[in-house]
C-alpha cells in the first residue's frame, strides 16, 4: 500500500493560507511561478511565493495598501530587469487572525473583480467595432442585395468585361429596342436577336 509524500515547507504553508482564507470561501491553491495562486470563484487573487503571501491592487485599493508601507510583488527577468505585478505583499496581522486575513483578501478579490469586468468591456466593445468595420467593408450593392425583398441581379452582369464582351459577341442589332430577344449558341456566345412578340 503506497503511503502519501509528506508535504514541502512551502505545500504546508499554502495549506495554511487557505485554511486561514475559510471565512471567504472555499479558495483554490494552483502551483504557478514556482509558488501558488490563489483562486476564488474563478478569479486569482492572491499570491504565495517565497513564503509571502501578495493580494491583487488597483487603482481603487492602491491607496490601504501604500498607507500601511507594504512593499510591491518584484522579480528580475533574465535580461537582468526588474519586473513587477499589481500585486502588493499582505500585512502582518492576516497569518494570525482569520477576521484580517478576510478583510484583506476581500480587498484583493474585489480588485480581481474589477479588471475582470473592464476586460469583458474592452472585448465587448471591440466585437462591436470589428462588426461595424466588417459591414463598412462590403459594398453597397453587395448589401442592397443581401436584404429581404432585393431583387437578384445574375453574376456575369458584376463583370467588368462583360459590357466589352457583348459588344464583341453581338451584332449592332443586339442594343434594338427590347422588343427583341436573344438566345444562346452552343459555343456559349449569344446569338444575334430575333423578333418576338414581347412588348
Amino acid at each position: 500500500m503506497a503511503t502519501a509524500r509528506p508535504l514541502t515547507r512551502k505545500q504546508e504553508q499554502a495549506q495554511f493560507v487557505a485554511e486561514m482564507m475559510s471565512g471567504l470561501g472555499p479558495v483554490v491553491v494552483k502551483p504557478m511561478f514556482g509558488g501558488f495562486g490563489i483562486y476564488w470563484q474563478g478569479l486569482m487573487f492572491a499570491l504565495l511565493l517565497d513564503e509571502t503571501l501578495y493580494f491583487k491592487v488597483d487603482d481603487t485599493s492602491l491607496s490601504r495598501f501604500l498607507a500601511r508601507g507594504l512593499a510591491p510583488f518584484s522579480y528580475v527577468t533574465k535580461d537582468g530587469k526588474k519586473g513587477s505585478l499589481r500585486y502588493f505583499e499582505a500585512p502582518p496581522e492576516v497569518y494570525d487572525e482569520r477576521e484580517h486575513m478576510r478583510e484583506w483578501a476581500l480587498l484583493g478579490f474585489e480588485a480581481a473583480l474589477r479588471q475582470q469586468a473592464l476586460k469583458d468591456a474592452k472585448a465587448v466593445k471591440s466585437a462591436k467595432a470589428a462588426k461595424r468595420t466588417t459591414g463598412r467593408s462590403r459594398p453597397a450593392s453587395m448589401r442592397r442585395r443581401n436584404q429581404p425583398g432585393a431583387r437578384a441581379t445574375p453574376t456575369f452582369l458584376h463583370s467588368p468585361t462583360w459590357g466589352q464582351r457583348a459588344r464583341r459577341c453581338w451584332p449592332r442589332q443586339a442594343f434594338a429596342p427590347r422588343r427583341s430577344c436573344a438566345s444562346w449558341a452552343p459555343c456559349g456566345r449569344l446569338r444575334a436577336p430575333r423578333p418576338c412578340g414581347r412588348r
